[in-house]
């Protein structure tokens, strides 16, 4: 089926990866020690690289950079599994921006299989784009796009709103129940095994959260063309992401989208869903302050085992700035990640700064998260409740068995802060407002503190 090759150094691993795959037909090259591994790779490319970190010569690593540093295509963009320990966090942080996907040993031979299979995917999806000159992926592309004034069924005056790289989402008017709606498209569904996946994937989750903070799906429905698309309510307003390039929120404000945001994730986690990409962007703000989480598409279910098995143990999903260190590491998640990534939020909310993130450098990004500590909410904001450091102290720790168990202890933690909050003129500030003329005097600092120290002598 497939051309594998093999760089593993210990004969009885390398003879148990070689027997597995054989099994499922596919030919496999071994070679013991990175050089031989590399120069086997260029003078007879494979269609996938089974590539240890640990071997004589040249590292996997070192394989891996000068493969990718190849002039050739065909063997720059050779698909790289790499096999490394797994307690071996500087060989993921490290080889990230070189190899596709990891494999810690032990692995069962399942394992083994469903991610070359995964990367045979992703390779053909790959070759068939190039092959036909962005064929079928811009081909469906050019399709969403001339919808733009079209009808669809019952869905007129189609209006573009929003457009990613994986999705475009149209404003249109439902003339059967006289309302506008959002129509969500992927670009490349048809073409794209993991995209249909995903899709359904959104569509069922939303389907089954019947929450106020969630934004929901009424529907899922197709063009004539057989392209399908899912039906939504239309959100006037903006998401959290382009709120946030205004400045850091007001306190109170933040407080009252934190509390919604909660409320959203604790209904998913009630019905066993980990959304997995909580960020500012998944986030909206309707002009009425309504706050709706949005796309579930790399959700996990932990009471359905066919949706777990939609990503497979040791894939990264997410955003790199907004995961929990146990997603950059590629492990195991529950709940807890989604309260890590919430944290990150929150952070930000209040502070107009990402917690953990290095622009421009995904590794070093990475790094901070696994191993820095939290950034002092204090600098950011003049007066700070012990309950406030305790919440980012929770909701960031590396270890998951110190975060909160679960988002209502977040609410229970809020319903103290709030308790314990001074007036809104107080409080109500940032950073950024401390360094406007126009915010409290010096003497009125000194104020809003001496009566913090009081309400602490009084609790």
């Amino acid at each position: 089926m497939a051309i594998i090759s093999v760089v593993e150094d210990s004969p009885a691993m390398a003879k148990l990866i070689e027997l597995k795959l054989k099994s499922q037909g596919h030919e496999v090259t071994h070679y013991p020690d990175g050089q031989l591994g590399f120069d086997g790779v260029v003078n007879d490319p494979p269609e996938i690289l089974v590539l240890d970190v640990d071997l004589p010569y040249l590292n996997g690593f070192e394989v891996a950079q000068k493969i990718r540093e190849h002039k050739l295509k065909a063997i720059s963009q050779l698909p790289i599994l790499m096999l490394t320990g797994r307690s071996d966090v500087q060989s993921r942080v490290r080889g990230l921006e070189y190899v596709d996907d990891y494999l810690s040993k032990p692995f069962s031979p399942d394992e083994l299989i469903a991610r070359v299979k995964a990367l045979l995917r992703r390779s053909e999806f790959s070759k068939s784009s190039d092959k036909n000159d962005g064929g079928a992926v811009n081909i469906k592309v050019r399709q969403v796009r001339a919808l733009h004034g079209d009808t669809i069924g019952q869905y007129t005056d189609l209006e573009e709103i929003g457009k990613g790289g994986m999705s475009i989402v149209y404003k249109a008017l439902d003339t059967v129940l006289n309302r506008h709606v959002s129509l969500k498209f992927f670009t490349d569904l048809s073409d794209n095994q993991d995209l249909k996946e995903r899709f359904m994937r959104e569509a069922e989750a939303a389907a089954i959260l019947n929450h106020g903070n969630i934004c929901n799906v009424y529907t899922v429905d197709e063009t004539e063309e057989g392209h399908p698309f899912m039906v939504m309510p239309f959100l006037d307003g903006e998401n959290l992401e382009e709120c946030l390039r205004k400045g850091p929120l007001k306190f109170k404000t933040s407080i009252n989208y934190i509390r919604q945001i909660a409320r959203g994730l604790a209904s998913a986690h009630k019905q066993g869903i980990v959304h997995r990409d909580v960020k500012p962007a998944n986030i909206f703000i309707t002009k009425q302050g309504t706050v709706k989480l949005l796309d579930f598409g790399v959700a996990q279910w932990h009471r359905n085992a066919h949706q777990q098995r939609l990503t497979q143990p040791g894939s990264m999903v997410g955003t790199v700035s907004y995961m929990a260190p146990e997603q950059v590491l590629s492990q195991k998640v529950d709940a807890r990640a989604d309260i890590w990534s919430f944290g990150a939020v929150m952070f930000e909310m209040l502070s107009g700064v990402k917690p953990f993130a290095n622009t421009g450098n995904i590794l070093a990004t990475i790094n901070a998260i696994v191993h820095q500590p939290v950034p002092d909410i204090e600098d950011y904001m003049p007066i700070v409740t012990p309950e406030v450091k305790r919440l980012f102290e929770k909701t960031l720790c590396k270890d998951p068995a110190g975060r909160y168990n679960n988002t209502l202890e977040i609410l229970r933690e809020l319903d103290i802060v709030n308790k314990n909050l001074l007036t809104q003129q107080d409080l109500d500030t940032s950073y950024a407002s401390v360094n406007n003329e126009n915010f409290l005097s010096g003497q009125d600092i000194s104020e809003a503190i001496r009566r913090f120290e009081e309400m602490t002598m009084i609790e």
